[in-house]
């Protein structure tokens, strides 16, 4: 079943092509392709820049999950960076591009890492091994293009974003479909990022970030 979304814009974005990663309820990271970061502060208004040791030349995604900076590169390779007190150390290989899928575009972890492909595709990986599990199977209808991806506490949850039609997905990690939302007002949405407490989606679309309540799993 697909619901509509109340749609609520919360601020104007620069053109920049930026990944936000939220690190706790009033800090995040914001981080463009060419590996450039900063950590700004939406209580204080602070944008203190960051370094990343050795980064790579240009990124197709990132994700933060227990303090950690995972990069996905261009090639498919995806690096893990510790924190420092100024950013982030020089990266160490999690899986090699030769392992990864086919034009790789889309990163988000939570225990396990999810990458979504430029035509739509989904994998899971586990300890650096792809899992057999086809995580759209209940997804009606399918995606074409390459989904944004996010996750959050819950481990057990996967949230997608349908840039073609505008909808917001949550599936079990095993596949199992929860729900879906949609609003014209998200079609060519960009990015989708989870709150500290996994309770709302932040989508970017038309440079405009806007909030919308994800379909929960029954209890």
């Amino acid at each position: 079943r697909t619901g509509v979304a109340a749609v609520k814009p919360l601020l104007s974005t620069p053109t920049r092509d930026l990944r936000i990663l939220p690190r706790d309820d009033h800090v995040f990271f914001a981080i463009d392709m060419a590996a450039t970061i900063v950590s700004v502060d939406v209580l204080s208004g602070v944008v203190t820049p960051l370094t990343i040791a050795s980064p790579p030349p240009a990124i197709a995604d990132a994700a933060l999950f227990r303090g950690r900076l995972y990069l996905l590169h261009a090639d498919g390779t995806i690096t893990r960076h510790e924190r420092t007190a100024g950013g982030f150390a020089n990266g160490s290989t999690w899986l090699a591009g030769t392992r990864a899928p086919k034009d790789a575009a889309r990163l988000a972890i939570s225990g396990s890492v999810f990458v979504s492909t430029a035509t739509g595709a989904v994998a899971r990986f586990d300890s650096g091994q792809r899992q057999s599990i086809d995580l759209l199977r209940d997804v009606d209808p399918p995606l074409h293009r390459a989904a944004p991806l996010a996750t959050s506490g819950d481990a057990e949850v996967l949230h997608l974003g349908d840039p073609e039609l505008g909808r917001i997905v949550a599936v079990r990690t095993d596949g199992t479909l929860i729900g879906q939302v949609q609003s014209d007002t998200f079609r060519g949405l960009t990015r989708i990022a989870m709150d500290a407490t996994g309770s709302a989606v932040y989508v970017l679309h038309n440079h405009v970030v806007s909030v919308v309540i994800p379909p929960k799993p029954l209890p």
